[in-house]
């Protein structure tokens, strides 16, 4: 019975939160949810969080117990970890005529309403942008009007997409199925870029982070992510998943919102400059050792003449004169071997 906009603006806010956002909301509940309850994975036991642990347990921050458990039950193998913030992506469907009605007879004024507004940015009260130029620049970039004479509409944001049409057959049999699959798929693809980006981009900082002397460590390393990375982009990253027209559309916006080409595009400029950096270390060590190599030769130059003036000197030198020439000249090499070292 909870089909008004107001139920599923809340259902939304309460329901995306894997975890209380800040360590009051634990006890006074303003995005935090009183309790989430889901019916257990293949009928099995239910999945329920009240969220007080989190008062017990400060240092514990770590996804909902439904979350961990429903994922665990799909595949215990599998471990998660966050990698954006307290909040999940929202894919809603939401069907109710009286809106539909409101998006075919007077579009732009829906449109620029505070109800599509926080339904579309999940909000569960009044809308968290209070600039109506800015509202009107970012709701109108995140809305797809293709189908708004049939009083359907789609938006795509950073953290949400949803979907809103008449309590009709066709909206909610097809397009139902259809948001909560092909869409769906679109969306997971779209999170599994942006959290491959990021993975990258911690990879790329750890390499920076190792010391200069383990420069086959630092080959290594940067020859798996060259490697990932190409992996990523033929396995991953599309430029486009579709050749239907709407889902060109989504899926574009999909990139546009999240920023995925421009998010590429660094990554591509990180790798670019890791390259140049292992490069420079190369040609350091290059460098050394072609130092190291001039010092044997120019300390083993005298040696070798002094080895051959002492087998040509009439009378020859005393051996104990021999051995201490020699030894001058080894103790001179070993010192200057090692400065160059130590740089």
């Amino acid at each position: 019975d909870q089909k008004e906009l107001t139920d599923i603006k809340l259902i939304n806010q309460f329901g995306r939160r894997i975890m209380p956002p800040f360590i009051e909301d634990v006890d006074k509940r303003f995005e935090t949810a009183e309790r989430v309850y889901i019916d257990g994975l293949w009928g099995g036991s239910p999945y329920d969080e009240d969220f007080n642990d989190y008062s017990r347990h400060l240092e514990s921050w770590k996804p909902a117990s439904y979350i961990l458990q429903l994922i665990e039950d799909f595949s215990p193998e599998l471990q998660i970890k966050p990698v954006i913030d307290d909040r999940m992506i929202v894919n809603c469907w939401y069907a109710n005529d009286q809106l539909s009605k409101r998006i075919k007879t007077d579009y732009e004024k829906f449109l620029q309403s505070d109800d599509w507004y926080s339904f579309v940015f999940i909000d569960s009260t009044d809308p968290t942008c209070q600039n109506d130029k800015f509202c009107k620049r970012i709701i109108k970039k995140a809305t797809n009007p293709r189908w708004q004479n049939y009083g359907v509409l789609y938006a795509i944001t950073r953290y949400s997409m949803v979907s809103l049409g008449a309590e009709e057959w066709f909206y909610q049999t097809i397009i139902c199925k259809h948001m909560r699959t092909l869409y769906t798929r679109m969306l997971e693809l779209v999170l599994l870029q942006r959290s491959s980006r990021l993975r990258f981009s911690a990879e790329i900082t750890k390499v920076g982070a190792m010391k200069k002397a383990e420069h086959h460590r630092i080959a290594d390393h940067i020859s798996s992510l060259y490697k990932e990375y190409m992996l990523f982009m033929n396995q991953i990253y599309f430029r486009e998943v579709t050749s239907q027209d709407q889902g060109i559309e989504f899926y574009q916006l999909f990139l546009e919102q999240f920023g995925c080409t421009n998010q590429i595009s660094d990554l591509e400029e990180e790798l670019g400059e890791l390259h140049n950096y292992y490069h420079l270390l190369l040609g350091q060590k290059r460098n050394k050792n072609a130092e190291i190599l001039n010092i044997i030769a120019a300390t083993l130059l005298p040696a070798s003449l002094l080895t051959a003036i002492f087998s040509l000197s009439k009378p020859p030198i005393h051996k104990g004169l021999q051995v201490l020439f020699i030894g001058l000249v080894i103790v001179f090499f070993y010192f200057n071997t090692k400065r160059i070292l130590k740089k």
